[in-house]
């Protein structure tokens, strides 16, 4: 069954729908136009929103002046790019997490800081389990400049989301955990973080897909969309989970994965994205 009749049946909707989930709109205060090295930037006339920075990276090889490597101790060289072995696809990918590492986390994180007023993101991503699955990969927008919070973030339930920052994310959620009173996994849910507590030992999902298995095993085009303080996400060009959550900051964007007591393969490839500090 595709992806989407599968979303559809468990959500009692029709194919494209969206199932919305609640919660309350952090959008803070506008701060300036952060530059990627690489972006291009078209010229601001002064009439329409249009992005501040605009990024591709196929991620065939990391760019170290445009993404942070971040890791822990027990990811061994990992993050890194490979080719085959530990990936079943065709090409290069980043393996974001050593196969088999349990407790363990890894990610890229943009080295700019990006406007998150309105943001699409898009980005191809694996993740397979071998047998027991944890705990995650996240796609995460963090209210701080603090980068040394980057290298103190939890792995397991956690997804190497950094603590004591503001944000939001998306998850691919492997792992039913009862500190965040997760539900059914795998599934894609959207995330509002509190700085204020630990990751993940509180209610963060304010939205979520159902159980999809068909998230596993099998390369997927995840688009996220924010406008007015609402992500959309999308899995292979349909709409699948959307909520408000924390925007409209300059944040730390960036890509992460960990594992727990379960571990899994988490492979990424081909981001693309426009951010904005206006409304489009």
């Amino acid at each position: 069954m595709s992806l989407c009749a599968t979303l559809a049946s468990a959500l009692g909707l029709a194919c494209g729908l969206e199932h919305t989930g609640t919660g309350e709109n952090l959008d803070g205060v506008d701060a300036g136009r952060p530059v990627d090295a690489g972006a291009t930037i078209p010229a601001d006339t002064g009439t329409a929103c249009v992005p501040t920075t605009q990024i591709t990276d196929a991620l065939t090889t990391i760019d170290t002046t445009r993404w942070q490597i971040v890791k822990d101790g027990s990811n061994g060289d990992h993050p890194k790019i490979i080719t085959g072995g530990e990936s079943p696809l065709t090409g290069a990918m980043v393996s974001l997490v050593t196969p088999g590492a349990a407790g363990s986390r890894g990610g890229l994180w943009l080295l700019a800081p990006m406007p998150t007023r309105a943001f699409d993101v898009k980005v191809s991503v694996y993740v397979a389990c071998a047998a027991n699955c944890g705990d995650g990969l996240i796609v995460a927008w963090m209210d701080t400049k603090d980068r040394t919070l980057l290298d103190m973030a939890p792995s397991g339930r956690g997804f190497g989301v950094p603590a004591k920052a503001n944000g939001g994310a998306v998850a691919l959620d492997l792992f039913v955990n009862v500190e965040s009173m997760d539900h059914p996994t795998p599934n894609l849910s959207v995330l509002q973080i509190d700085g204020t507590k630990n990751p993940a030992d509180y209610a963060w999902a304010k939205s979520y897909t159902p159980k999809t298995d068909s998230l596993l095993a099998k390369e997927h085009t995840v688009e996220l969309r924010m406008r007015k303080g609402t992500l959309d996400a999308k899995v292979d060009g349909t709409s699948v989970t959307s909520a408000q959550t924390a925007s409209g900051f300059p944040a730390l964007f960036g890509i992460a994965a960990a594992t727990g007591g379960g571990t899994a393969t988490f492979l990424i490839r081909n981001f693309s994205g426009a951010f904005y500090d206006c409304d489009p």
